[in-house]
């Protein structure tokens, strides 16, 4: 059983990669993987030591020369005919190489559904706090990319395959995404409609909002970090800051409410329109609907009334993005067991 390079990077979040490589020695580094990418060499790949969480039943090798590729039930080959440069590959070990997480988005263009990349792209420009160190409130991972780096290296393979997908799904990616939760409520109330989403606007995650002396709460807390932040300005000059707050497990103990509540009277004092989303909202569509009506009245837009066929995509999006063995309650979460998605497998 083999691992994805997703996972490898999930599962080291904090770990520092090697420098990236010059050019020349990046594609003498693929001249090698194709000469070594024979399936006794790659079944003696142990990915397992780099505590990689999730298995797969088969991984992909990515090759650049088409006589690499063998036949196998363990084993697929992706075939790369473009440029190979230093910033498309990191090397985690003597034995293991993967696409860096730019690479890693355009690879999945044409295997995951647009929904599922997007989702990606939020993971790759997020700060998750799962697997093997998740603790809430401990250090957040800095972001394995941001939106921007990944749109410049699309850039540079106009014609590939998937990146025009690539380019479209990364319209609705939003960076520093806290959570796989909160990235799934984005995609469920961003996505257009015609895509099953609710069609909000794009937002801004976890905005932090400074407070002055006289506004801190006794904890002594400078500021809060709003979870999904929308912000408008009418054609009168009037500005609305929408705010949903996600509630996790974490979020219903008697200390968190206490603390959730002077957040949202500090908030709303602002000027803030704040709502709490939990879990069970998310997974209600009723729900989902109720909440997303209250963001629209809130940012003062109109909201269609969705047809048959608007509502038939949205109940698809909602079963592509929270199927329900899926669920994990936050309070559960350990290193082997969380709301993430497993992508198809890709290593070189």
């Amino acid at each position: 059983m083999y691992h994805t390079a997703l996972d490898v990077y999930r599962a080291n979040r904090f770990a520092t990669f090697d420098a990236p490589l010059h050019g020349r020695e990046a594609r003498l580094l693929m001249k090698d993987i194709n000469a070594h990418a024979t399936l006794s060499e790659l079944s003696d790949v142990n990915l397992a030591r780099h505590n990689a969480i999730c298995d797969f039943p088969n991984t992909t090798v990515l090759v650049t020369d088409e006589s690499a590729i063998r036949k196998s039930d363990d084993f697929k080959y992706r075939l790369w005919t473009g440029e190979i440069t230093g910033d498309m590959i990191r090397i985690v070990d003597n034995d293991l190489c993967i696409p860096t997480p730019e690479f890693l988005y355009l690879l999945y263009a044409l295997k995951l559904p647009e929904a599922k990349l997007v989702e990606l792209g939020m993971e790759l420009c997020g700060s998750y706090t799962v697997g093997p160190y998740y603790f809430p409130n401990g250090p957040r991972p800095a972001p394995l990319t941001t939106p921007a780096k990944i749109e410049a290296f699309i850039k540079r393979f106009p014609g590939t395959r998937g990146s025009t997908r690539a380019m479209h799904a990364l319209k609705f990616v939003v960076k520093n995404s806290w959570s796989p939760m909160e990235t799934k409520v984005i995609i469920i109330v961003c996505l257009p409609v015609r895509m099953g989403g609710y069609g909000a606007p794009i937002p801004v995650c976890n905005k932090w909002f400074g407070l002055s002396e006289s506004e801190r709460p006794y904890d002594g807390r400078t500021g809060f970090d709003g979870d999904i932040v929308w912000e408008r300005t009418l054609p009168d000059g009037t500005k609305i800051i929408a705010i949903w707050e996600f509630d996790g497990g974490q979020h219903f103990t008697k200390d968190a409410s206490i603390r959730d509540g002077r957040k949202d009277r500090i908030l709303t004092s602002k000027g803030c329109i704040v709502q709490r989303v939990t879990s069970a909202d998310v997974y209600n569509r009723k729900a989902m609907d109720l909440a997303a009506r209250d963001l629209f009245n809130a940012l003062q837009l109109r909201k269609r009334t969705p047809s048959h066929a608007s509502l038939m995509m949205r109940d698809d999006l909602r079963e592509l993005i929270l199927p329900k063995q899926e669920f994990v309650h936050p309070d559960l979460l350990t290193p082997g067991s969380f709301p993430l998605y497993q992508a198809p497998s890709f290593v070189i």
